[in-house]
């Protein structure tokens, strides 16, 4: 009984692939580590869990690093909304964050951009332990859900809380 209980609390080694970017691949390996992951590197293959830039594949199941349409579309509206621009948009997708740029009509472009609270080591260690414990509840549908800054300028705007579709301003709209 005592070694069915170790099997399951202590399942060995995974096998992990790296597909992605140094930094990427350092930040996955130091959220491994810490969560107390054994792991070894191998073929895409045969691995347990296969990063990527943009996305991580763990047993078949994809984990994407941006979020879905649905969530890109609100934070869009919730810029517009809250920040009084007139002019042309785009919205571009990025792993991790999303650029908003706004054409004004006197040919100023202004940046905006959203990306999660925390840097690149802190997410792949809640991304790891989302995924391998289950305990941060992180993903919806496969897609990132996370408390996201908004910015422009370097200046921290607001926060919009994904999960719960909450918006926290920072700094008035068009104040200092």
């Amino acid at each position: 009984m005592a070694l069915l209980a170790y099997r399951i609390s202590k399942p060995g080694k995974i096998s992990v692939c790296f597909q992605c970017d140094e930094q990427l691949k350092n930040a996955f390996e130091s959220a491994l580590k810490k969560v107390g992951v054994d792991y070894k590197q191998s073929n895409c293959k045969n691995s347990t869990i296969i990063v990527f830039d943009n996305q991580l594949v763990y047993h078949d199941q994809v984990f994407k690093f941006y979020w879905n349409e649905t969530l890109e579309k609100k934070i869009l509206d919730v810029v517009l909304s809250h920040i009084k621009v007139e002019g042309d948009f785009q919205s571009q997708i990025r792993r991790f964050e999303q650029l908003i740029s706004v054409s004004l009509h006197d040919q100023t472009k202004i940046i905006y951009t959203v990306r999660p609270e925390i840097d690149i080591d802190e997410i792949a260690y809640k991304i790891i332990k989302d995924i391998i414990k289950g305990n941060e509840k992180i993903f919806e549908n496969g897609y990132l859900v996370l408390p996201l800054i908004i910015e422009s300028d370097g200046e921290k705007l607001m926060i919009y809380d994904s999960r719960n579709d909450q918006v926290y301003m920072l700094l008035e709209p068009g104040g200092s």
